[in-house]
């Protein structure tokens, strides 16, 4: 289930994380996985969606520690602070 968090009429901006699923699964090249990287699979990533449609993909780690980008360059290939998404998930 999708948490959704308003930011507040003057953003504009949704902020779509899944707690209570997994974004398990092998980066592929192309697609989704392809163009975000490691944030796609991070327990610590938030996808934005404005009111117009647009993506951004926002590094929960920032708020902890700022020597992480907000909105990091995507993809993200390599990141010290990467944490799998419901890595206590059985297989």
């Amino acid at each position: 289930m999708a948490d959704t968090i308003r930011t507040g009429a003057a953003t504009g901006a949704d902020i779509v994380g899944t707690s209570e699923s997994c974004r398990g699964g092998t980066l592929m090249p192309g697609g989704e996985a392809g163009r975000v990287g490691l944030c796609l699979r991070c327990a610590w990533m938030r996808r934005v969606v404005s009111d117009r449609g647009s993506v951004f993909y926002l590094c929960g780690r920032h708020r902890r520690d700022p020597t992480f980008p907000r909105y990091p360059p995507l993809p993200v290939l390599r990141c010290r602070g990467f944490e799998p998404d419901c890595t206590d998930v059985a297989e």
